[in-house]
């Protein structure tokens, strides 16, 4: 696979990081020479110092036959242009970073066709919406779709009050097999890993399900979480900027009451009137008197999410020690991202830019690989058996994958079947593979399919 990447900022780093470790055709184009040469030092890539907006790029030879051709600069301007240039060389497929640009409405495919565009991604999108469901359903992390829709994989953190606290990954797993839910995967100190089932649960670990859609408020139910994702909430948001404004929005529309914290005179008067519901406050987050005069104490989520780090950690950690609340903080930064969750009292960071390129990756897949997502070091994979697969008639306990990666789930004529040594592979089959990164090529050349 050729893919192509304008821009090498923290989403394009980050991006890249990931891919430098796939066998992959990749092309990186910046215009700082500095950022350049620490790629090519760090990964080994092919780059290019170009302007992606100048008309000379259209003849780089290395837009030919490109796959994939990924805007992401800090620019909406340019990543427009940039797929609209791309496109007109020929490239399969072109994805645009948008953050700013609005692009809705009936006229919208008609606009990004005009552009050259395939696919739009909206860091400030993507972000609210994580957040909102970080307060619709508390102590999901995450969660990815599978078999269009009707499979998840939810990424749960085990608190003190959860019932699966102190239980073994077997005592888990024999509570949810009934429903059609297993255990998957186990996020711990940054490791994840298959999950042995003598493993007991620890505070803070994240343990990964595969859950039929329908079944996942029996999940949460089981787990004990599903009475505080149905109460109403009181949620303080600090920083009414994109990010905070679409929040806002989403969460008065649930009846939420929503109170919306905003040092800037102009902007908080500009969002106070595209609010209906929520009140908009005019005074510093990390006011700790002002937090408290307006109700912080009772408050059940505080989510800072300013464009400042330092801000938002400073905020969240007064929330934390002022009152019961849940603290949400925005980070830019990778690295504090565990230092944040683990390392303090705040209970969830969330990186913009690594929803983006999380978000980004999963337009890369190989052939035949319908789906995938990322957890640290490990992949879930979905791929669908055909005729021409070698290992079909096969039981699982005759494939050889490795300590590191395992069958999650197969999906055979709508029905689920977890994974048992003597259950035989079959054409059409749709299998989820868990896949260590350094195993997965290996692994999907046993299953007959090329990256």
């Amino acid at each position: 696979m050729k893919i192509v990447i304008a821009g090498a900022g923290e989403v394009g780093y980050n991006l890249i990081e990931r891919l430098s470790k796939e066998p992959v055709q990749l092309f990186v184009v910046d215009t700082n020479p500095v950022v350049l040469k620490r790629l090519q030092d760090q990964f080994g890539v092919t780059t290019d110092l170009s302007n992606v907006v100048d008309s000379r790029f259209l003849s780089r030879s290395h837009l030919k036959d490109a796959d994939l051709f990924l805007a992401i600069t800090n620019s909406d301007e340019t990543n427009m242009i940039a797929c609209k240039i791309a496109s007109a060389a020929g490239v399969g497929k072109t994805v645009c970073r948008i953050r700013t640009v609005h692009l809705e409405g009936a006229k919208k495919a008609e606009s990004l066709q005009s552009l050259g565009i395939d696919h739009i991604i909206n860091p400030v999108e993507l972000v609210a919406d994580e957040l909102f469901k970080g307060v619709m359903t508390p102590n999901l992390i995450e969660s990815h779709a599978f078999d269009e829709g009707r499979l998840f994989l939810y990424g749960y953190r085990i608190q003190t009050y959860c019932q699966f606290f102190n239980q073994t990954v077997e005592e888990v797993k024999g509570q949810l097999e009934p429903y059609g839910i297993l255990p998957a995967l186990l996020l711990r100190q940054g490791r994840c890993f298959l999950p042995k089932l003598a493993q007991r649960l620890e505070e803070h670990d994240v343990l990964y399900f595969l859950c039929p859609l329908q079944k996942h408020t029996t999940l949460r139910e089981i787990m004990g979480y599903a009475r505080a994702a149905a109460k109403k909430k009181r949620v303080m948001i600090n920083g009414g900027g994109h990010i905070g404004f679409r929040l806002a929005k989403r969460l008065e529309e649930t009846h939420h009451q929503v109170k919306v914290i905003e040092r800037d005179a102009f902007r908080s008067q500009n969002i106070a009137g595209r609010l209906s519901k929520a009140l908009v406050l005019h005074f510093d987050g990390t006011e700790l008197k002002s937090l408290k005069s307006e109700g912080l104490t009772d408050t059940d989520f505080f989510l800072s999410v300013t464009s400042s780090e330092q801000i938002n950690l400073t905020a969240c950690l007064l929330a934390k020690v002022n009152s019961h609340a849940r603290a949400i903080c925005l980070v830019m930064q990778q690295e504090w991202l565990p230092i944040v969750e683990e390392g303090t009292l705040i209970d969830r960071a969330v990186s913009p830019r690594i929803l983006t390129a999380r978000h980004l990756s999963r337009f890369i897949r190989g052939d035949r690989v319908e789906a995938s997502f990322s957890v640290a070091h490990t992949e879930v994979l979905q791929i669908h058996l055909n005729a021409n697969c070698p290992l079909l008639g096969k039981t699982l306990a005759e494939l050889d994958l490795g300590d590191a990666s395992a069958v999650g789930l197969v999906a055979r004529e709508g029905q689920y079947h977890s994974p048992r040594p003597n259950f035989k592979l079959q054409n059409q089959d749709l299998v989820l593979l868990l896949v260590h990164r350094l195993d997965r090529a290996k692994v999907l050349e046993l299953f007959g399919r090329a990256f």
